[in-house]
């Protein structure tokens, strides 16, 4: 969904917290028109960037860890959950101070954010439920979210997958810190997002193919050969 979509939308991940995990661990992958691919089984989630296989992100909520691979480097780094949210919440809150030199803060600041239902349909072969978010009465983004299940268990840890994402909301995008927004975040698994600019559409996100198949433990685990850094190293090197 908008600006934190790659980290919460396609990684980006929500959690039904009434379902339980199942016994049986299956496994699904899902791709969108950018060829962006989410890997999803066993309380683990692994994101690819469009045709950036070598590069990706890993989340384990059964330890609570992330993992960050450059293929280009050759490099992956590793942290807790908390650590990385940590360094998310400060690349934030160093925006939102550069916004508020230039006197943006204010401006962009929204008054009232409200979600409506809006129908279902249809994705991928998944039923999806529809959202329109409603910000100072326009319309600023609908959002298609599927509660299937099946997908729904394998993403596992339910009080980790939470708090992770209560974490990504805290201190960013005004809209996307409501309630309403944060409550929505929580009821599924997004397949389609699409938000409005002045009239103008824009995909975020754009799931076209779904498979349910078993996913081998070796998908999530780092590359062989990759030399290890702890999240702050990598964080560190992005910023120099």
């Amino acid at each position: 969904m908008r600006d934190w979509h790659f980290f919460k939308g396609c990684l980006v991940l929500v959690f039904i917290s009434l379902l339980s995990p199942s016994l049986l661990y299956g496994g699904w992958i899902l791709k969108d028109g950018e060829g962006t691919t989410t890997f999803i089984s066993k309380g683990k989630i692994k994101h690819t960037e469009g045709d950036e296989t070598d590069s990706y992100l890993v989340i384990d909520y059964n330890v609570d860890r992330i993992n960050l691979v450059d293929g280009s480097q050759q490099i992956y780094a590793t942290g807790t959950l908390a650590e990385y949210c940590g360094y998310m919440r400060k690349i934030t809150e160093a925006f939102s101070q550069m916004e508020g030199a230039f006197g943006d803060s204010e401006e962009n600041a929204a008054e009232m954010v409200e979600v409506v239902a809006a129908g279902q349909e249809n994705i991928a072969g998944l039923k999806a439920e529809k959202y329109q978010v409603i910000v100072d009465g326009e319309l600023y983004e609908e959002v298609w979210l599927t509660m299937n299940s099946g997908l729904m268990s394998e993403l596992g840890n339910s009080a980790s997958h939470q708090q992770f994402m209560e974490c990504l909301d805290a201190g960013g995008d005004p809209v996307e810190s409501s309630k309403a927004y944060r409550e929505l975040s929580l009821k599924g698994w997004e397949l389609r997002s699409i938000s409005y600019d002045f009239g103008e559409k824009e995909y975020n996100s754009d799931t076209v193919s779904i498979a349910e198949e078993n996913i081998d433990d070796s998908e999530f685990a780092p590359p062989a050969g990759f030399k290890k850094l702890e999240l702050e190293e990598m964080f560190m090197a992005g910023t120099e």
